[in-house]
């Protein structure tokens, strides 16, 4: 069972006990709530440098790709000035821009993941702390129920107890009625 799950039980058997606890359970709960909530903006944060990191590398594999081709474009196979467009096709083609785009991808996806790893715990505590609220709510109830009387015996009033009474006076007469010694004593047999 799960910590959650525990600390969510609710002993009816013991409600001075859950009432004594209930504050710190909920206090426990939100605490952690509020470091997922921040580990989410952390997360969240982390993931938006990562994706400028990522395109300020590629900017600058474009940049320095790009100069290459202008500087020498012969070695890219021009006799004279290549086109803008023609330019953007080999850098987006060089194994350079290639191989920077594929680890910007790597990085993102990492900090994608952790990102929507710590959304998810955010939310599974957020879900925790109102929980507990629901706890403390069904805490209260049962604690009114039971200063009511709910779980007390059952109330018998004044006209059912004499019937019960009258009821066990004519089954107890009708025992000694029957009892062979008690007869014989009295001579009515």
């Amino acid at each position: 069972m799960e910590e959650y799950e525990k600390d969510h039980q609710l002993d009816k058997l013991n409600l001075d006990f859950e009432v004594a606890n209930q504050a710190g359970l909920y206090m426990k709960w939100s605490k952690r709530a509020a470091i997922a909530t921040k580990e989410r903006i952390i997360k969240e944060e982390k993931l938006k440098l990562v994706k400028d990191a990522v395109k300020k590398n590629l900017e600058e594999v474009r940049a320095k790709v790009d100069s290459s081709i202008r500087l020498k474009p012969e070695e890219y196979g021009y006799d004279k000035k290549p086109t803008e467009g023609a330019i953007f096709g080999i850098v987006i083609q060089s194994k350079e821009y290639k191989e920077e785009y594929d680890n910007g991808v790597r990085k993102i996806d990492v900090a994608v993941k952790e990102y929507a790893e710590a959304v998810e715990n955010e939310k599974v505590l957020e879900g925790a702390t109102t929980g507990m609220n629901h706890k403390r709510s069904s805490l209260e109830n049962m604690v009114k129920l039971w200063l009511g009387g709910y779980y007390a015996d059952p109330k018998v009033g004044s006209e059912a107890k004499k019937v019960i009474e009258d009821l066990d006076r004519g089954a107890q007469k009708e025992g000694l009625n029957k009892n062979p010694r008690l007869k014989k004593r009295l001579g009515k047999e």
